[in-house]
């Protein structure tokens, strides 16, 4: 949960950094889900465990250079889905792109808002399309480390995507 909540700020700051008049309308959907995920992750949280993990810097060459690829894939299928199929084929891919990175879904949107291509509300719904995916990928990932694990974090990333949509939803309607 606590990724997720990570993962959301991080795509509402891309979206200020670089579009800042979307930023309310995105920030609102975005923040919810990060209050959400903290909030849930420190109610359900059993404070008396310890764990130890080994960290590792996620900067490096190779990282950079994988996102920047996946970035260019994503932007020409979003521009070619776009101008054939509208905003639709846009929030698809922005959707498709999110179950590998919400972050290149993110920066998609961005990068197309900027350049007039797709209007706030279309940039608007991808990034909640591409970080809504990528949660459910999360449900994959706990059922990789266990059966047990995938009906708790399901039911979790649900809410946090609910929550995102009932925030985000009357934002783009207006």
């Amino acid at each position: 949960l606590l990724a997720n909540a990570a993962m959301a700020l991080r795509n509402a700051a891309l979206v200020a950094a670089f579009v800042p008049e979307a930023a309310l309308v995105v920030g609102a959907p975005l923040g919810a889900i990060t209050l959400t995920g903290v909030g849930i992750a420190i109610w359900r949280s059993d404070w008396r465990t310890t764990m130890e993990a080994e960290l590792t810097s996620p900067f490096s060459l190779r990282n950079a250079l994988t996102f920047g690829a996946l970035f260019l894939v994503v932007l020409l299928i979003s521009v070619a889905a776009e101008a054939a199929f509208g905003s639709t084929g846009f929030l698809v891919t922005a959707f498709l792109a999110g179950l590998v990175s919400s972050g290149t879904a993110t920066t998609t949107a961005v990068s197309l808002l900027g350049t007039g291509q797709i209007t706030v509300e279309t940039a608007v719904a991808g990034v909640v399309a591409g970080t809504a995916a990528s949660i459910l990928v999360k449900t994959a990932f706990a059922a990789g480390i266990s059966r047990d694990l995938v009906r708790p974090v399901l039911v979790w990333n649900a809410v946090l995507i609910a929550v995102g949509l009932l925030v985000g939803a009357p934002l783009l309607l207006l």
